[in-house]
């Protein structure tokens, strides 16, 4: 699940960074380093689980889907915003 988690993550993120940038977002880089704080972090959780330093459950998984696409849907909106404001549909 933390593979599946962190793919779709990356390719999200990356789609996002690639429109971004294209149109000029001003803050791309600080958004770029914000995923990549959020990437590193279920990275390290799943390093520690593949150690057995940590035992995951639903409940951390339904945290760590919660704790990724919250921030992703609250953000997208201004992105979206954005984005239309300079004609991108």
């Amino acid at each position: 699940m933390l593979d599946g988690l962190i793919s779709s993550t990356n390719a999200h993120f990356a789609a996002e960074e690639r429109l971004l940038k294209r149109h000029g977002y001003p803050e791309s880089d600080r958004h770029h380093a914000i995923h990549i704080t959020m990437v590193d972090k279920v990275k390290d959780i799943q390093r520690q689980h593949s150690e057995g330093r940590l035992n995951l459950s639903l409940d951390t998984m339904k945290f760590l889907n919660d704790w990724i696409t919250k921030p992703i849907m609250k953000t997208d909106k201004r992105h979206r915003s954005y984005l239309k404001s300079n004609g991108v549909s």
